[in-house]
C-alpha cells in the first residue's frame, strides 16, 4: 500500500464522521497531550523540590557525621539534575555546586580520618573506635579521587620522625656518661 493509498484511506474514515464529532475528537487529543504535559510537570517539580532541600539535608547529615548518607545524596541529585534538569536555565550552576560540596565533604573526611590516626597515636589507650574508622574508611574508599594513603604514609613518616626527635637526645645524654 503507497502514501497516496493510505492518505485516501484516511480521508475515507474521516469523511465517515461529521464535523462535531471530528472537534471533539481535536478536543480529546489536545486534553490527552495537556495531561501528559501536565504529569511531566508534576515530576519536574517532584525534581527541583528534592533538590532545593540539597544543602538542608547535606548539613544534617554533616551535624551528625554521616559522610556516607552525605554523598549517596549528593549522588542522587547529582543523576536527578544530569537526567532530568539539566535543560532548566536556573539550574546552570548547580553541578558545580554539587561537585563544591563533594569536595568539601572529602577535605571533612580526610581531616577527621587524620585527627582519628593522630589521636590513636598519641594516646596511651589501646581502645580503638572501631565503628567511627569503619565508617571513615568506608567513606575514603568511596570518594573516587583521593589520595587519603598518601596523607596516612606522610602523617605515620612525621609519627615516627618526631618520636626520633624525642628521643635521640635522651640517648646521645646517656652514650656520652
Amino acid at each position: 500500500m503507497t502514501t497516496r493509498d493510505e492518505i485516501e484511506l484516511i480521508r475515507k474514515k474521516l469523511s465517515n464522521y461529521d464535523d462535531k464529532s471530528l472537534v471533539q475528537l481535536l478536543r480529546l487529543c489536545r486534553l490527552i497531550e495537556q495531561r501528559k504535559n501536565y504529569k511531566n510537570l508534576l515530576k519536574l517539580s517532584q525534581y527541583l523540590s528534592l533538590i532545593k532541600q540539597t544543602h538542608i539535608q547535606v548539613e544534617q547529615f554533616l551535624k551528625t557525621q554521616d559522610y556516607l548518607s552525605a554523598l549517596d545524596f549528593l549522588d542522587l541529585n547529582k543523576e536527578i539534575y544530569v537526567t532530568h534538569l539539566s535543560g532548566i536555565n536556573s539550574l546552570k550552576f548547580y553541578s558545580q555546586q554539587l561537585n563544591e560540596l563533594y569536595l568539601c565533604i572529602e577535605n571533612l573526611i580526610k581531616q577527621e580520618f587524620i585527627e582519628i590516626i593522630q589521636h590513636q597515636l598519641n594516646s596511651t589507650d589501646q581502645h580503638f573506635e572501631d565503628e567511627k574508622i569503619s565508617t571513615i574508611l568506608i567513606s575514603l574508599i568511596r570518594i573516587n579521587h583521593s589520595n587519603y594513603f598518601q596523607d596516612l604514609t606522610n602523617l605515620f613518616q612525621q609519627f615516627l620522625f618526631d618520636i626520633i626527635q624525642q628521643n635521640l637526645p635522651t640517648k646521645l645524654s646517656i652514650q656520652k656518661k
